[in-house]
């Protein structure tokens, strides 16, 4: 479905926040049924990470940038809704996107069946799909990437079927009737209820507004560039944060896979530094001479020796991802790399003009395509001075698309 579909011309105003492994951004959004949304204002802020990272020192300082946040929005934000004929009380929803760390995202294949024909139903779906989801959260919840170790303290924040095969036949949930095999692509989302918490008591607190929906980035990428940009319904998503980037594989219009990948923006500053034993902050400004074609050959070799092992790790990836399909199923071939405009800069002068861009892995081909703020002119308005992040532009259109189907923003 076209992400502009409806004739309908309505508006309303949202909060939406993305909240990154390094960076917290917020925007109001004016959604327009059937038509382009326009940000009216938005705001971006970087935790202060600082070099000896753990995951408790990051939640701390996640909380305290999102008060940040949510005060410029209190403020800036408000009176950029006046300037627009709005008020504060005009929001009425804040949508809330969440990356890796801070979500664990999976999609599982049901398979059922009894040897003979038995009854399908959405009560009957339902339960097989909250097993599945039962066994993600006691996984999830002994791992050791995890910030808790109780499934009780675990909250689901996304769960879906993408996709039901009914004795081989595509079918919807709300099928009844007997079958002898059942296949359903489930896709689930869950974060800690300790991070979700902390995130609606500071929105209640500053906004006052205590309607508030979580979605995890995975299936907002995946549905807005699926309408948006691709060719067909099989691709590959790398969305570059600053602690943590992720990978998305989409097929055949079923978000197949998420893997998180432990690096981005800020890794890349402190290999940069280690390198050179400088500091982080001497071995950023390097990065901006080098993205300029202005770096010298001592510091321009070392940064690309830097993105030369982050574009092999990626690699490495989808070496794996390659061994563990089966013979007949090739990974999509079409990449697209999310980022703010400074990593793709980086990645511009790593990689040459050669455009498209490609990757080699075992003789296939992957065709890379850098998608940044400027890519999303042409599909969201813009108020002046607003903040252009691609992450902030691809969710204003993923909630625009609810709302005109009606789908999500109701929920």
């Amino acid at each position: 479905m076209s992400l502009f579909s409806s004739s309908k011309n309505k508006h309303d105003i949202i909060l939406a926040l993305d909240i990154g492994s390094s960076r917290i951004s917020a925007a109001l959004i004016e959604l327009n049924a059937g038509f382009t949304p326009k940000i009216l204002f938005s705001v971006n802020h970087v935790l202060e990470t600082g070099q000896n990272l753990s995951l408790v020192k990051l939640a701390n300082e996640m909380s305290a940038t999102l008060t940040i946040v949510l005060h410029r929005v209190e403020s800036d934000g408000v009176d950029a809704l006046l300037r627009h004929g709005y008020c504060q009380e005009s929001i009425k929803k804040v949508a809330v996107t969440i990356a890796a760390p801070w979500v664990h995202s999976e999609t599982r294949t049901i398979t059922y069946e009894q040897g003979t024909p038995f009854t399908v139903s959405p009560t009957m779906l339902s339960s097989l799909v909250n097993q599945e989801v039962e066994e993600i959260i006691k996984k999830e919840a002994t791992t050791k990437a995890s910030l808790v170790h109780k499934p009780e303290v675990l909250e689901v924040i996304d769960q879906s079927v993408m996709r039901l095969l009914l004795n081989g036949y595509e079918s919807q949930p709300e099928y009844k009737g007997e079958v002898d095999h059942l296949e359903a692509s489930v896709f689930v989302s869950i974060s800690p209820k300790k991070i979700l918490n902390t995130i609606r008591r500071h929105i209640d607190l500053t906004i006052g507004v205590r309607n508030i929906i979580f979605n995890a980035f995975p299936v907002i990428a995946s549905t807005v560039l699926r309408d948006m940009v691709s060719v067909d319904d099989s691709f590959i998503v790398l969305s570059v944060g600053g602690e943590m980037s992720e990978v998305m594989i989409m097929h055949t219009g079923i978000l197949e896979k998420t893997l998180p990948v432990a690096v981005g923006r800020n890794h890349i500053i402190r290999n940069v530094g280690a390198s050179l034993n400088i500091s982080p902050t001497q071995a950023h400004s390097l990065l901006r001479l080098y993205a300029e074609g202005r770096g010298d050959a001592k510091s321009t070799s070392t940064i690309n020796t830097v993105l030369g092992s982050i574009v092999d790790n990626i690699v490495s990836i989808f070496d794996k991802q390659i061994s563990e399909y089966p013979e007949n199923h090739l990974l999509p071939s079409q990449v697209f790399v999310i980022s703010d405009e400074e990593v793709l800069s980086w990645m511009n002068v790593f990689s040459g003009s050669s455009k498209p861009k490609e990757i080699v892995v075992h003789g296939q081909t992957f065709s890379v395509a850098l998608l940044g703020e400027h890519t999303f002119s042409s599909f969201c308005n813009f108020s002046e001075g607003a903040y252009r992040s691609p992450f902030l532009s691809t969710e204003a259109l993923f909630f625009n698309k609810m709302y005109t189907d009606k789908e999500g923003m109701d929920k």
